[in-house]
């Protein structure tokens, strides 16, 4: 229920870019390597240079205030269901 809702909203708004593949449907890491891969191949074919910067995000949900993350997920549209899915785990108030 809160993939799909944040999807929707997400696939009407076009917020997702074309480069983001992670949360997409018909989308896979191996399409997001093929992508890179293909990128990089005529960077280096043109003389160029090519490179990646590799980040890892696991922990960014943690430096999310809470309360802004609700506030946004209730002003995109999100149910009840999923601010409160997203309360169990943290001290903010019930949106029912």
């Amino acid at each position: 229920m809160i993939a799909t809702q944040l999807y929707n909203y997400c696939d009407e708004h076009n917020i997702l870019p074309p480069e983001q593949f992670g949360f997409r449907r018909h989308s896979s890491c191996e399409m997001a390597l093929f992508a890179a891969t293909d990128s990089w191949m005529k960077s280096v074919d043109k003389g160029s240079y090519a490179g990646a910067l590799l980040v890892n995000l696991s922990k960014a949900f943690d430096t999310v205030r809470h309360q802004l993350l609700l506030s946004e997920l209730r002003d995109i549209g999100c149910s009840t269901e999923v601010l409160n899915w997203f309360c169990i785990s943290s001290t903010e108030s019930n949106y029912s």
